[in-house]
């Protein structure tokens, strides 16, 4: 059954939700314009694909992805680039109550150091999600990233998905999860009882 319910999903995967090109004779602005993700690996052996996200209302609602890298992800998510996904350049970050991204402590000036692009564990555990292991050869003498948190070394369970789901994935790893609920799942990463619930489901 769960061998079945992965093939299903990897063959729908390849299937993209891609979501609907808006057509170039409309020239529409977007409703709305969000960050987001998919857990789709990206260009440059990026383990996730960082997106804008554009939003069309209509009588079908159809959406346009932008894909954008880790580091401008971060930079507007902060607020530090101007950008129709985050006009008002709110740290997104705190706003949500996503703690760590932005800052860590410095045992050595003895106090906070701000890098607002590169720090931030919670983007860099979204793998997890998705995969047992690491899916990539790394370097010699990287670290080891440690298990990820799915049931599988390809990918996820049902119940996994089931729970993904809660936040936009609702057909394949191309789903894109964005606005709020890219941000509220980024939260909830980070508490020990939502990964202890999503490693059993």
């Amino acid at each position: 059954m769960k061998k079945l319910f992965l093939s299903i999903l990897l063959m729908a995967g390849l299937s993209t939700r891609a979501v609907n090109p808006v057509p170039a004779q409309e020239n529409a602005a977007p409703d709305m314009v969000y960050l987001g993700f998919s857990l789709m690996p990206g260009a440059n052996s990026s383990l996730v694909t960082y997106k804008i996200v554009r939003v069309y209302n209509g009588p079908s609602v159809r959406y346009e992805q932008i894909n954008i890298s880790r580091h401008d992800f971060l930079s507007i998510a902060m607020g530090l680039v101007e950008s129709e996904a985050n006009p008002k350049k709110e740290n997104l970050f705190v706003k949500y109550e996503i703690k760590d991204c932005g800052y860590q402590l410095d045992t050595i000036i003895r106090g906070i150091k701000y890098d607002f692009t590169a720090y931030c564990p919670v983007i860099d555990d979204l793998w997890r999600l998705r995969w047992g292991e690491y899916p990539f050869q790394r370097k010699q003498g990287a670290d080891d990233p440690g298990p990820g948190w799915a049931a599988d070394k390809l990918g996820v369970s049902e119940g996994q998905f089931n729970m993904l789901k809660e936040y936009g994935m609702s057909q394949s790893y191309n789903d894109p999860i964005f606005g709020e609920a890219a941000f509220r799942l980024l939260r909830d990463m980070q508490s020990p009882s939502w990964q202890s619930r999503y490693r059993g489901s």
